[in-house]
């Protein structure tokens, strides 16, 4: 969902959803019918501690149906905290969210907010995750419901240095979560950085399993599967093989040393020199990625399907 700083409103891409900027004098009914339904009668949430007075201070985003009937809201505060983001259940896992947060973060932008930071519920992590958040700090409680902290640069793209290694583990991860598609990896000797790897394995193992088609595909050299870090990745590729691709790059590509990790075409890490603290992680950024992409097809054409990755015992 792209919005344009000149436009206040725009229909999604599904055209069943149209976005727009509210005025809170105008719309204060349907924002306050929607959060009502959402948090008070469904979440419990006191009217007390919902209507906390700062509404009219705030940037309000409402999102209609085909029929003209609001469905989702959220908010902008003047400090770039988003809040009351509230989508009527039957409207829910059809991308109304993601609109509401998409329009927030553009707003942010467009008012010079640097940064944009959320309590989510921690059942939504991995829908904020998706979108660029990471959480920080511990479990807190909000009306009962355990709530994170969690912050994202508010504009696109979103780019970051990796000056340790575990940097580089935080961005694999956050790179993963944001993917929905595919995950390319061209590495000689993959080294994620440092961190729980599991968490690693449990975001490539979803990408594999929602996919149809083959979403993970890694060239990587033959002695990489002699590092035990590698075996429960080369475990999965074994029970998923028609979702996980492993291949040996050809002899002509065997001198790089640069590790590439793309997702979904627009999200990309690269480490010129894996025994250097040095990286660079960029999130929904298609258009440098594009380069990274096109290289990374034709070291996958010319690469070898080594049986060596198979055959190793784990």
């Amino acid at each position: 969902m792209i919005f344009l700083s000149n436009r206040t409103e725009k229909t999604d891409n599904s055209g069943h959803y149209r976005v727009r900027r509210a005025d809170w004098a105008k719309d204060e009914a349907h924002i306050k019918a929607i959060r009502h339904e959402v948090f008070v009668v469904e979440q419990n949430v006191p009217e007390s501690l919902e209507w906390d007075g700062l509404d009219a201070q705030c940037r309000h985003i409402l999102v209609a149906d085909g029929d003209h009937r609001p469905v989702a809201t959220g908010r902008l505060d003047t400090r770039g905290k988003i809040g009351r983001m509230a989508v009527l259940s039957t409207h829910r896992q059809r991308g109304a969210g993601s609109l509401i947060l998409n329009a927030l973060l553009v707003w942010a932008q467009e008012a010079g907010l640097t940064e944009c930071y959320l309590h989510a519920q921690t059942h939504a992590l991995a829908f904020y995750h998706r979108h660029g958040f990471m959480e920080e700090g511990f479990v807190f409680y909000e009306a009962g419901i355990p709530h994170l902290t969690m912050r994202r640069p508010a504009a696109n793209p979103i780019l970051a240095l990796l000056d340790s290694r575990q940097e580089r583990f935080q961005g694999f991860l956050r790179l993963l979560r944001m993917s929905r598609r595919e995950i390319s990896i061209d590495a000689p000797i993959p080294d994620f950085g440092a961190g729980p790897v599991d968490a690693l394995f449990t975001e490539i193992k979803r990408l594999a399993q929602q996919n149809r088609e083959p979403a993970i595909r890694i060239l990587t050299q033959p002695e990489a599967v002699r590092d035990r870090s590698f075996a429960p990745l080369l475990a999965l590729a074994r029970r998923l093989p028609s979702h996980i691709g492993i291949r040996c790059p050809a002899p002509e590509d065997q001198l790089s040393r640069d590790h590439w990790i793309i997702g979904d075409h627009r999200h990309w890490i690269h480490v010129p020199d894996p025994d250097r603290l040095t990286g660079q992680l960029a999130l929904e950024s298609p258009e440098l990625a594009l380069p990274a992409v096109h290289r990374f097809h034709a070291r996958w054409d010319r690469a070898l399907a080594d049986p060596e990755f198979y055959d190793w015992s784990l």
